[in-house]
């Protein structure tokens, strides 16, 4: 009786971490949507010495765009042009 008292308690658990994991998964995928969205509204960054080529550069990757703001600020801070990789295989979510 005692056995079985535990498989079913260790099974509750286990179904209650696996719901846990998916929601932690749909969360993330949520909250890196929405920002990409909020974040890609944002008018691009054009170095004010542009035509004089800048000898600094940002180089950047970013897949949800929060690094995208970072070097923005950066690139402004520098006075530098700002190039951004482009990687489509890496989308939001769970499929990037």
């Amino acid at each position: 009786m005692t056995t079985l008292w535990v498989l079913k308690w260790l099974s509750y658990l286990l179904g209650l971490l696996l719901v846990l994991a998916a929601l932690v998964v749909v969360t993330v995928t949520w909250i890196e949507r929405r920002q990409a969205g909020d974040l890609q509204a944002l008018a691009p960054y054009v170095s004010p010495m542009a035509e004089q080529k800048s000898r600094t550069a940002v180089v950047y990757f970013s897949r949800s765009g929060n690094t995208a703001l970072a070097a923005r600020h950066v690139a402004r801070r520098l006075d530098a042009q700002l190039f951004e990789i482009q990687a489509p295989a890496y989308r939001l979510g769970l499929q990037g």
